[in-house]
């Protein structure tokens, strides 16, 4: 997927407004860990990866720690992309998706006052679920495609 999250921009704000954004879009828009640079002391601060939510640890962490101060991008290109293969654990985990990031959602919006709001939730639960939708399909017609590469190479 090209251009997703924050590529694209390069972008200083504060860390609650960067969770904001990231509940809001209903989807992790940091990245990947080798794509994340943060402090050691902040991340050793918060917990380290916090797995309450396993489709969603690298989130919830981004978020603990940026809760303690800002985001940066460093723009303008995506530093990583990633593949999407039927064997994946994000495609076995396909219909939790949005069920964990609403539980993300509530989490933030009860233990961070002020941070988000309940029209924020809602959205972005909204959001979570209409790209969990939009996930299912592409493994589907992935998973079909892949089905018929391996069955012509038999």
């Amino acid at each position: 997927m090209r251009d997703h999250g924050v590529s694209g921009s390069r972008i200083a704000i504060s860390g609650a407004a960067a969770v904001r954004r990231t509940i809001r879009s209903g989807t992790n828009i940091f990245g990947e860990p080798g794509c994340v640079l943060m402090r050691r002391a902040d991340l050793e601060a918060v917990g380290w990866w916090d797995s309450r939510w396993p489709y969603l640890i690298d989130e919830t962490t981004y978020a603990k720690v940026l809760l303690r101060g800002d985001f940066a991008s460093v723009g303008p290109k995506a530093l990583a992309g990633f593949r999407i293969s039927d064997s994946q654990w994000s495609v076995r985990l396909a219909g939790e998706q949005a069920s964990a990031a609403a539980g993300f959602h509530r989490w933030v919006l009860e233990a961070h006052p002020g941070v988000i709001s309940r029209a924020d939730v809602r959205l972005g639960d909204l959001m979570a679920r209409a790209k969990a939708l939009s996930r299912r399909l592409v493994y589907l017609y992935l998973g079909r495609r892949m089905s018929r590469s391996a069955g012509s190479a038999a």
